[in-house]
């Protein structure tokens, strides 16, 4: 597991912002130290100028690739959804179907208020609308929903097969040293305590430390990413626009009847009505699919 957590640190091992360590090591404690304290903006602060440039030109085309009414509805749904886990726990948690499912996973329901706060730190993020996305703030984006995010661990840990409690942990234990630097290039010695050492190069870009090897990728990295984004067919998009729309119409019906339920029998009802909806859209779906 040590390449894990050693890819995360190196990744984001540079000089950081103004009055961080200039030195390589200094600056890897720092960022460290930043992301185990929920700071992933030392991600952003790390990388070089060009680089950053590079990442705020992906997010542009990937926005331009996109349909605006599709992309804002859908997130429009989304916060419903999460309005509805909120306002109607009691319900959802009562019915038959729901609990029998929550029996299989009961730490869904221990940490069902922490879930849903985790999706509203989604639904109220920067990215909600095509508009937003485009103008993204990467660096505040970082430090509030990103933040949000990995300061809620506990639930987070419920959710996954792996604790990122852990990994955290493992960066903070990380041990660092100076094996040589010559102003250009410098070689750390970064693992574990008691664990597995390894030597990494260093190369300074426009005033950041940051892996030797990254810097030798990034180019071909940021093609190929261009290379995908452009891959994403608006078309195909617009061709199956109003189908989409369509389901969305139909599951924020549902949402709003079930924001409107009374009680238990009506909640049923809707719950039941946006199933049977997301199942025919499933079907329509798969035919579709088959039929390509």
């Amino acid at each position: 597991m040590l390449s894990m957590f050693l890819s995360s640190a190196l990744l984001v091992s540079s000089c950081a912002a103004a009055g961080l360590p200039q030195s390589p090591d200094g600056a890897v404690h720092d960022v460290v130290d930043g992301l185990a304290a929920n700071h992933p903006e030392v991600v952003w602060q790390a990388l070089p100028a060009s680089y950053q440039s590079d990442i705020n030109g992906l997010v542009r085309d990937f926005a331009d690739q996109m349909d605006p009414e599709l992309w804002n509805r859908s997130f429009g749904v989304f916060s419903k959804a999460t309005q509805v886990l909120s306002e109607k726990k009691e319900f959802i948690l009562a019915n038959p179907m729901v609990a029998q499912q929550l029996a299989q996973k009961p730490e869904i329901e221990q940490h069902w208020d922490g879930i849903v706060s985790l999706l509203n730190v989604i639904a109220s993020s920067q990215i909600t609308t095509l508009e937003q996305l485009r103008d993204l703030n990467i660096e505040a984006f970082l430090a509030d929903t990103v933040g949000e995010l990995m300061a809620q661990a506990e639930v987070l840990a419920a959710l996954s097969s792996e604790d990122p409690r852990h990994e955290l942990e493992k960066l903070q234990n990380l041990t660092v040293k100076l094996i040589s630097n010559d102003g250009s290039l410098a070689v750390l010695e970064i693992g574990e305590e008691g664990g597995e050492v390894r030597q990494v190069e260093f190369t300074n870009v426009e005033g950041r430390w940051i892996p030797r090897e990254m810097a030798q990728e990034w180019p071909r990295a940021m093609e190929e990413a261009r290379s995908a984004i452009a891959e994403v067919s608006n078309e195909e998009l617009l061709q199956n626009k109003e189908a989409l729309l369509g389901s969305l119409t139909v599951t924020e019906s549902a949402l709003d009847s079930m924001l409107a339920a009374q009680d238990i029998n009506q909640f049923n009802v809707a719950l039941q009505s946006l199933i049977g909806a997301v199942m025919m859209q499933a079907i329509t779906y798969s035919k579709e699919a088959q039929g390509k």
